[in-house]
């Protein structure tokens, strides 16, 4: 296989708790586009997916592409081409693997209530060097008369056996009380943190870039008319142990929005486009996400790491001697590290969101 220029990707669905998907099915022209338990696409990715009754479904969550019509897992790929696809630095120092994870999510109804593991947690409890702090870049609302929002964060803080009994007890309404309702639009971009409580609204497509792992205590149990089984609430943890993933901090609307509403920053401008940094150390040092609006002609001549890209607005050409392929809304597509520079061409205000590896 050449990796020498960038490589579209298929469809990676993966099976949820949660409804949705029709829009997913839209991107990619499914006759009869409908919502169902596979809303998530994830892409690239090298995490296996973690769905309680599911064990038996072969490498589920795990990415693949075709080479010559057979079917080659990201995983797979990634153990014959290490070098090529991550850069020799990278794997002597990460492995062959890719360390983060990125999905379009495409809720039809609100998430549960949920919070991930911190990386301190995740060492401590889970024997794990990865927690799972997130970000989303909203790309499309189904309804623009409708408010799209998340549920994030404490605005007061419950004490922590309040917390356990309304949970226990499935006083979702009570619970809710205590956390931010944020108002989501189209171009929006969060930073959520480990340990802080959430749950994605409805009707709203999505890139979530996060740590790689599928870590989630789900402190809702039912929603859509599916009750989670027992050990999918908690991550086989007691729920004393589970409640010590919560970040009691409270943090008033005005301020979350400060502090997590991620401002872009240009790192890149020439004549045919600007590059612009969505997600770096202001807010994380788990994962990185820029954007790059394209005019006319773009040239990525500085390739320092993989990139895993979803275009969100438009369409376009991306080439360079090796390879040329058409893209538009919602495709995705993997740079190789071993990649010659490359150009995007825009037919029509494109844009891509590039998702990259923290800084070695």
């Amino acid at each position: 296989m050449d990796f020498r220029a960038p490589f579209k990707l298929p469809q990676n669905r993966v099976w949820r708790t949660y409804l949705g998907g029709k829009l997913l099915d839209e991107l990619v022209d499914i006759h009869e586009p409908k919502d169902s338990n596979f809303p998530e696409d994830w892409i690239a990715s090298t995490v296996p997916a973690v769905n309680k009754g599911r064990e038996d479904v072969y490498k589920e969550g795990i990415s693949f592409i075709y080479d010559n019509g057979t079917k080659v897992y990201f995983d797979e790929l990634l153990e014959n081409y290490s070098t090529e696809l991550l850069g020799k630095e990278y794997v002597e120092k990460i492995g062959k693997k890719i360390n983060i994870l990125v999905k379009l999510l495409d809720p039809s109804i609100r998430l549960h209530l949920q919070v991930h593991p911190t990386i301190e947690f995740s060492k401590k409890v889970l024997n794990s060097e990865y927690g799972k702090a997130e970000s989303y870049i909203v790309l499309k609302k189904r309804d623009e008369s409708k408010e799209s929002y998340v549920y994030l964060g404490f605005k007061r803080t419950p004490e922590k056996e309040k917390l356990k009994e309304l949970i226990l007890n499935q006083e979702i309404n009570e619970i809710i009380k205590y956390i931010n309702k944020v108002p989501l639009n189209v171009g929006d971009v969060y930073f959520v943190p480990g340990g802080y409580p959430h749950a994605l609204g409805e009707d709203v497509l999505l890139i979530e870039v996060q740590e790689p792992t599928d870590f989630v205590v789900r402190f809702e149990f039912e929603r859509g008319g599916y009750v989670l089984p027992e050990s999918a609430r908690f991550m086989n943890l007691d729920i004393d142990t589970a409640m010590n993933i919560f970040e009691y901090k409270s943090m008033p609307l005005s301020e979350l929005m400060t502090n997590y509403n991620c401002v872009p920053k240009i790192i890149k401008s020439e004549s045919g486009g600007t590059e612009f940094s969505l997600i770096d150390e202001r807010y994380t040092n788990r994962f990185l996400v820029n954007k790059i609006v394209v005019n006319d002609v773009f040239s990525e001549n500085n390739i320092n790491s993989y990139q895993i890209c979803i275009v969100s607005k438009g369409n376009g050409v991306v080439e360079n001697e090796y390879g040329k392929f058409n893209i538009k809304f919602g495709d995705k597509f993997f740079v190789p590290f071993s990649s010659k520079p490359f150009r995007y061409k825009s037919d029509s205000e494109l844009e891509i969101v590039k998702c990259l590896p923290p800084k070695l």
